[in-house]
């Protein structure tokens, strides 16, 4: 069975806003996995009609163990 490599990227190359493949290549996990996390609230994010965006600061931080700001305060 072929398996895709997941691989991460250089932080600098992504810009500050990406969507679920930017976030997926950021922090090193297939798309299903991004959106395993969001139906479960585990993963920083923003809708943007049907679609989620997500800051890079913000990735940066969650995986870090960072606090977030609440969003909308």
């Amino acid at each position: 069975n072929l398996k895709p490599e997941l691989k991460t990227v250089d932080p600098s190359a992504l810009p500050e806003v990406m969507g679920v493949e930017g976030a997926a290549s950021l922090i090193g996990v297939s798309v299903n996995s991004i959106y395993y996390m969001l139906e479960h609230k585990q993963i920083p994010a923003r809708r943007a009609g049907k679609s989620y965006r997500f800051l890079k600061s913000e990735l940066l931080k969650w995986l870090a163990g960072e606090p977030l700001a609440a969003a909308g305060k």
